[in-house]
């Protein structure tokens, strides 16, 4: 399987863990992956997928999910609207240590994920654009955008709301 169409399990409360492990020539994920699937616990993708493109709503609205490797997105050409929204129980995401062509993060980005406490925001070094709601309500404690060397355009309420942010480099 190279694609993954749109709504693929969406709002399949019951599911709790997932593996695609075995889906080692991945490259295109649909809109609405895995979305509002309340029980979702684990996800495992395989370390040889090259995924090339990610929909809307990845993961959004997976209120159980509280830990997630995302490190084979690193060649995806976008995050889009709406990714990781309301997974309220995330406390880990594992990034590439960069995506080399995301320059733009659609809105919402992880917004409403109340028990994200840190995230390794250096991978987005090649952005230019972010989209409203970027981490709207989460609460991480630092934000470190040092590396964010290209970026020219940040909409509105972007962190808004972060009571816990502290240090902002």
């Amino acid at each position: 399987v190279e694609v993954v169409g749109n709504n693929f399990f969406d709002s399949c409360n019951a599911v709790e863990n997932v593996d695609l492990s075995s889906l080692t020539k991945l490259t295109t994920i649909g809109d609405l992956f895995l979305s509002s699937c309340e029980k979702l616990n684990t996800l495992k993708f395989s370390n040889d997928a090259i995924i090339t493109h990610i929909g809307d709503n990845f993961l959004a609205g997976c209120e159980s999910l509280m830990q997630v490797d995302l490190t084979c997105l690193k060649n995806i050409d976008g995050i889009g609207d709406e990714f990781m929204y309301n997974c309220y129980a995330l406390k880990k995401v594992i990034f590439p240590d960069t995506f080399v062509n995301v320059t733009k993060i659609g809105h919402s980005f992880m917004s409403d994920t109340m028990s994200l406490k840190e995230i390794n925001l250096s991978c987005f070094s090649e952005v230019v654009e972010i989209y409203v709601y970027f981490l709207f309500m989460s609460n991480i404690k630092t934000a470190d955008l040092s590396s964010w060397t290209k970026l020219k355009n940040v909409e509105r309420d972007f962190m808004r709301s972060c009571d816990e942010l502290t240090t902002v480099i």
